[in-house]
């Protein structure tokens, strides 16, 4: 008798599971978005630090890319001023890339809605969801 107790609550459980997990049709559905499809403002942060600088996805350029839309971004970046497209990769990571193709910066999702650049000799770069 136990048996059939124990087993009757764990195929009450499953499918409560299975109804939890499985939207009946009909029901709305939530989809999560990777950080890199947003189209908003990002600020620029260096070493922790705001840097003044915005930057945000602009229009299409090609299938894969948009152009980046920076203000305030000059002295910020310094070396890496030539960016001139945004590329969202299928793993969340950005791309920045220069007119010539190649990649200048590229950021990882981070903690939050934070981007964090990666990549050798790289500064401490990361991007904030919202302008500051």
């Amino acid at each position: 008798m136990g048996l059939v107790k124990s087993g009757t609550a764990i195929l009450l459980v499953a499918g409560a599971a299975a109804a939890y997990m499985f939207p009946q049709p009909g029901q709305p559905t939530q989809v999560l978005a990777a950080p890199g499809a947003t189209a908003g403002a990002y600020s620029l942060f260096r070493a922790g630090q705001p840097t003044g600088c915005t930057l945000r996805r602009g229009a299409a350029a090609g299938d894969t890319q948009a152009e980046l839309v920076m203000d305030g971004c000059q002295e910020s970046l310094g070396d890496y001023a030539g960016l001139r497209f945004w590329r969202d990769q299928a793993d969340g990571s950005v791309e920045f890339v220069s007119t010539n193709g190649s990649v200048l910066l590229q950021f990882a999702a981070g903690d939050g809605a934070a981007y964090e650049a990666f990549g050798p000799g790289v500064p401490l770069f990361s991007l904030s969801d919202g302008e500051y």
